[in-house]
C-alpha cells in the first residue's frame, strides 16, 4: 500500500492542489517559500502521531479574503490497499477496488453551521430592501464573531472521495459565503455519502511514519538518552533467546562477586560506614556498600550499546566522526528501523518524509545516497530537495514540481502529456547535465560557452541586473538539444517562460548557400512551439560573436589594441574590420578562432568592465539577446516591486533620473511596471 494522490483545499499556500506521488520515491522540488514544508505538514496533520498542531487562522489559505465559514480540506488517497479478508486491519481504510480515502476538516461546529443555515433562509426569504439589509449586516456580525479556537472542529473521515476541489461542489457542501447561502447541515455536511463515514479506529496506528526535518542535530539524536537505536535494540534483544541471556546473566553476576571482593573497594564501603556511624550514631545509620554490579537485564543493558566509527582499524566516538557520515548512518537507521518495530497492531504502509535529505553531504555522496535509497523496495519516500545533484538523478516522472504566484501555489507536473520516449531523454540529459532547469524561476537557453559567459556578465555591468536574483538560468544547450529538453515548459508542465537563442549561421559570402539545414531546424523549432505562450526562439543572421562585436566594432578594435592580439597585422586588421561587411565579418571569426570564443568572451568583458560608465552605457547588447530577456521579465511574470528595483538599480548605476533613461529594455520594465501597477 502506498499514499498515491493528497488533495488539499484552503490550507497555508494550498488553494486548491492536487498532487501525485509514486510508489516508491517522489521528489518535491521547487523556490524557497513555495509551501513544500507546507505540504509535508498536511500529510504529517492526517498521519503523523507525532504532530499534534492546532489550527489557527494562519493556516486558512492565503488567497482568502475573510477565511471565517470556510474549511480546511486534506484528503489522502491510498492505492494497492490490501484485501480486509487477508489482511483484517486494511478493513479501517474502508477499501473499494484497492483504493483508500483518508480525509481531514476542519470546519464550523454543527452548532454554528445550523446557525448559519437558519440566518440565510431568513435572509433569502425576506422581500423588503432595508429588512433584508439588515439580516445581511447581522449574518456578517455573526460571521465575525466565529472564533477559529472555539467554534472549529476536526473529524476525520474514510472511504469517499469527493471532489471538493471543484467550486460549484465546494459551495454546495460549505455555503456560497459571498452570497450568505448555507446549506442544511443535517442534508449535505453530516451525509456519509458526501463527506464519507467517520473514522472508526486511529487509521495512523497502522501504517508506520517517519518525518525527518531539515534541521536536525544527527549526533544529538543518534546519541542522546532514549534514542531511536535503542528502541531499535530493545526490539533486537527481545528476539534473543533466553537461554543465551541466562547465560550472559551468570557471566555477569560472577564478574560482579569478583569486582565485589575486591579490597580497595570493600575497605572504602567499610570507611564510609564508620564515617556515617560516627556522626549520627547507629541506631539512625545503616550498612552501605559500593555497587559495583553491571546490568543483567536487557532494558538497561541496552544502555551501554553505542555506534562507533572505523578508521583504520581505530574505533572512534561519533562525535568525531564526519557529520556527512552520521547523516547517511541516520538515514539507514530510520530506513530499518520499521523492520524491528514490532506490537500488537499490524502495520500495512511503511512511509518516510524527508526535508532536504542533501544537508552535510558533498554532491557526489548526495548522488551516491539517491541512488542508493532509490533500491529500496520496502518503504514508501517523499523528500524535498534544493540539491540539483539529487533532483536530477530522479526520474523526472516522479518530480513533483511546486511553483508560487502571490497568494498561492501551483503544481506542476513536468512531463504531462509526454510519451515515453520524450520522457526518456529528458531524463537522460538532465542525469548527464545536473543542470539547475527545475529549480529556475525562468530559463535562457544558449548555444555555446560564450552566450554562457557573456550574456550574464554584460547585463551586470549595463544594467546592475543580476539574473540569479530573479530566478532565472542561462543554460548552454547544444542546438540539437533544444527541441526535447524545451519540451518541459508547457502550461501542462512547468509554467516558466523559456528564451531559446539559436544561430542561424548564414554564410557570409552566399546568404542563401548551404542554409537549408538551419533554416529547417529553426523551423522545426518554432512549429513546435508555435502556440506555447511559455517558450520563444530568439535567432541572429550568423554567430554569436558576428552579432555582438560587428556592433560594438570600435570598442572591439580598442579591445585588441591593449591587449596585443595581432601584433604583426594589426593594423591591417584594424583597417578590415573598418571595411565592408563580408571583410569585418570574416575577421571577427578570425579573431575568435584564434583566442578562442569563450576565452574571447571572457577576457572581452573582463577588459570591458574596467571601461567607464559611458562607455558600458554606449556598449550595444544586440536585439535578439535583449527580446529574449524581455520575454522573461515579460508583464505579470514579476510583480510590480521587482519591475521598480530594475529600474532603481540601472539609474543608481548609471546616475540617472528615470525620465531621461532612453533604453530599449529599461523601457520595456516601465512599461511592465505600468500594466502591473493597474492590474
Amino acid at each position: 500500500m502506498y499514499i498515491s494522490n493528497i488533495k488539499i483545499r484552503n490550507y497555508k499556500n494550498f488553494y486548491k492542489s492536487n498532487i501525485n506521488f509514486q510508489k516508491k520515491i517522489t521528489t518535491v522540488i521547487g523556490e524557497n517559500g513555495v509551501g513544500k514544508t507546507n505540504l509535508f505538514n498536511a500529510i504529517r496533520l492526517l498521519i503523523d502521531n507525532n504532530y499534534k498542531h492546532f489550527f489557527c487562522e494562519d493556516d486558512f489559505s492565503y488567497k482568502l479574503n475573510n477565511y471565517k465559514c470556510h474549511w480546511i480540506i486534506i484528503s489522502l488517497e491510498f492505492s494497492e490497499v490490501p484485501n480486509p479478508i487477508i489482511e483484517p486491519v486494511a478493513a479501517e481504510f474502508n477499501p473499494v477496488n484497492s483504493k483508500s480515502v483518508y480525509t481531514l476538516i476542519f470546519r464550523p461546529s454543527k452548532l454554528i453551521r445550523n446557525n448559519l443555515y437558519n440566518l440565510s433562509q431568513d435572509y433569502q426569504n425576506l422581500v423588503d430592501t432595508s429588512e433584508k439589509e439588515n439580516k445581511k449586516r447581522e449574518i456578517i456580525q455573526y460571521i465575525d464573531s466565529i472564533s477559529i479556537k472555539n467554534d472549529y472542529e476536526i473529524i476525520k473521515t474514510t472511504k469517499i472521495n469527493w471532489n471538493f476541489l471543484d467550486d460549484e461542489k465546494y459551495k454546495a457542501l460549505v455555503g456560497d459565503i459571498d452570497q450568505l447561502v448555507f446549506p442544511n447541515p443535517d442534508d449535505v455536511q453530516e451525509n456519509a455519502a458526501v463527506i464519507g463515514d467517520k473514522e472508526q479506529k486511529n487509521i495512523r496506528n497502522f501504517i508506520n511514519f517517519t518525518f525527518i526535518p531539515a534541521i536536525r542535530d544527527v549526533n544529538s539524536e543518534l546519541t542522546k538518552s532514549g534514542n531511536f537505536l535503542e528502541e531499535i535494540l530493545l526490539n533486537v534483544s527481545s528476539k534473543i533467546d533466553s537461554n543465551i541471556w541466562k547465560t550472559i546473566k551468570n557471566k555477569f553476576n560472577d564478574i560482579n562477586d569478583q569486582m565485589m571482593n575486591i579490597d580497595e573497594y570493600c575497605n572504602f564501603s567499610k570507611n564510609v560506614s564508620n564515617v556515617v556511624n560516627s556522626t549520627i550514631g547507629t541506631v539512625y545509620s545503616s550498612d552501605v556498600f559500593l555497587d559495583v554490579s553491571l546490568p543483567d537485564e536487557e532494558k538497561r543493558f541496552i544502555k551501554y550499546f553505542s555506534l562507533k566509527g572505523k578508521v583504520d582499524e581505530h574505533n572512534i566516538s561519533l562525535y568525531n566522526t564526519s557529520l556527512g557520515e552520521n547523516n547517511i548512518l541516520y538515514f539507514a537507521l530510520k530506513l530499518i528501523q520499521q523492520n524491528y518495530q514490532e506490537g500488537h497492531t499490524k502495520k500495512i504502509l511503511n512511509l518516510i518524509v524527508i526535508e532536504e535529505p542533501e544537508a552535510h553531504l558533498h554532491k557526489h555522496l548526495q548522488q551516491t545516497f539517491f541512488n542508493g535509497i532509490r533500491q529500496n523496495n520496502e518503504t514508501q519516500i517523499i523528500m524535498s530537495t534544493h540539491s540539483v545533484h539529487i533532483s536530477e538523478s530522479s526520474k523526472v516522472s516522479s518530480m513533483v514540481v511546486i511553483g508560487s504566484t502571490q497568494r498561492e501555489c501551483e503544481i506542476y507536473n513536468p512531463v504531462a502529456n509526454l510519451n515515453r520516449s520524450e520522457i526518456k531523454y529528458i531524463e537522460r540529459y538532465l542525469d548527464a547535465t545536473r543542470n539547475p532547469i527545475l529549480f529556475s524561476k525562468n530559463v535562457m537557453m544558449v548555444e555555446g560557452s560564450a552566450e554562457l559567459i557573456f550574456i550574464p556578465n554584460i547585463l551586470k555591468l549595463k544594467y546592475n541586473l543580476d539574473l540569479n536574483a530573479y530566478g532565472i538560468s542561462i543554460i548552454s544547450i547544444d542546438g540539437c538539444f533544444f527541441d526535447n529538453v524545451s519540451l518541459l515548459f508547457h502550461k501542462d508542465r512547468l509554467k516558466r517562460k523559456c528564451s531559446i537563442l539559436t544561430d542561424e549561421d548564414r554564410k557570409i559570402n552566399n546568404e542563401e548557400r548551404n542554409q537549408k539545414e538551419q533554416n529547417l531546424r529553426i523551423e522545426k523549432l518554432q512549429n513546435l512551439h508555435q502556440n506555447n505562450e511559455y517558450v520563444n526562439v530568439f535567432t541572429n543572421m550568423y554567430t554569436f560573436e558576428i552579432e555582438l562585436y560587428s556592433k560594438n566594432i570600435e570598442l572591439f578594435i580598442e579591445y585588441l589594441k591593449e591587449n596585443d592580439i595581432y601584433r604583426r597585422d594589426l593594423e591591417k586588421m584594424i583597417s578590415e574590420l573598418r571595411g565592408n561587411k563580408e571583410i569585418v565579418y570574416n575577421r571577427i571569426l578570425k579573431v575568435a578562432k584564434q583566442v578562442g570564443k569563450g576565452w574571447l568572451a571572457l577576457n572581452f568583458i573582463e577588459w570591458l568592465s574596467q571601461k567607464e560608465k559611458d562607455i558600458i552605457k554606449k556598449f550595444v547588447i544586440p536585439d535578439y539577446i535583449i527580446d529574449a530577456l524581455k520575454f522573461l521579465f515579460s508583464s505579470g511574470n514579476y510583480s510590480l516591486s521587482t519591475y521598480e528595483q530594475i529600474i532603481k538599480r540601472y539609474c543608481l548605476l548609471m546616475e540617472e533620473k528615470e525620465e531621461k533613461i532612453d533604453d530599449k529594455f529599461i523601457n520595456y520594465i516601465k512599461e511592465c511596471r505600468g500594466t502591473s501597477n493597474n492590474e
